[in-house]
């Protein structure tokens, strides 16, 4: 059985992801920036000082209800963990065991991390967040774990920003919700909003996606039917 485990993210460590993702100007780095009212564009040495300033104030301020947070969180995600974990068997034709670790924090966006099977969840965010985010990253676990059987000769540094196979897996999101249970476990799109309206072929990519997915005959068709189309379409347009 897959789980979750909540915990509070450190100090240290939250003020070293904000800095990585101000690191480089993007769509997601300008809406953390903004978030936290920080110039992205300002030196490395005085932007790295202001967020070391002002995440240290926040982290302080927030700690006490990131703690209670965790509690929160968690009591969600056991309620529903065994109708998740019956979900993504289906989907992946069999059952998986591992624990992930979920880090309550500042940051307003939800990356995860494969190497260590851990991702971050804001503290603010609703219950239904909380279960669409874990259950989003959980399918990445998942699906990387698959995809390096799948495709050997792919290099596991490729699985992220801003490689193909990261796209893939991003917008792979979409059917594997859409087709099953899990879309209703929030109203919310599973998938980056633009999936739903940038095209390929005239076709907004998330339907080209949930067609693949209803004509592949498993998971591991789909993965093969997805890398074959992509790999051959402009795909690097995607990358935002």
């Amino acid at each position: 059985m897959i789980n979750v485990k909540f915990d509070v993210i450190n100090l240290k460590q939250q003020i070293a992801i904000i800095k990585n993702f101000l690191s480089s100007k993007n769509q997601t780095s300008i809406y953390i920036a903004n978030e936290f009212e920080i110039d992205i564009n300002l030196p490395t040495k005085s932007k790295n000082k202001m967020v070391e300033e002002k995440i240290t104030k926040l982290y302080n301020q927030e700690l006490q209800h990131m703690q209670s947070q965790v509690l929160k969180f968690q009591d969600i995600w056991d309620k529903n963990a065994s109708f998740i974990n019956q979900e993504l068997t289906k989907i992946f034709g069999k059952e998986y065991s591992f624990e992930c670790k979920a880090y309550v924090n500042l940051n307003p966006v939800f990356p995860r991390y494969l190497q260590t099977k851990s991702f971050d969840v804001n503290l603010y965010a609703r219950e239904d967040i909380i279960l669409l985010s874990s259950v989003h990253e959980i399918v990445h676990f998942v699906w990387f774990e698959l995809w390096q059987k799948n495709f050997p000769d792919i290099k596991i540094e490729d699985y992220e920003f801003p490689n193909l196979s990261w796209i893939i897996s991003e917008v792979a999101i979409e059917p594997i919700f859409r087709f099953s249970a899990l879309k209703d476990l929030s109203p919310d799109l599973p998938a980056y909003d633009y999936f739903y309206t940038d095209k390929i072929d005239n076709k907004p990519i998330a339907e080209i996606a949930n067609n693949i997915y209803q004509e592949s005959k498993d998971i591991n068709e789909f993965q093969n039917n997805m890398y074959q189309f992509f790999k051959i379409k402009d795909w690097h347009k995607l990358i935002k």
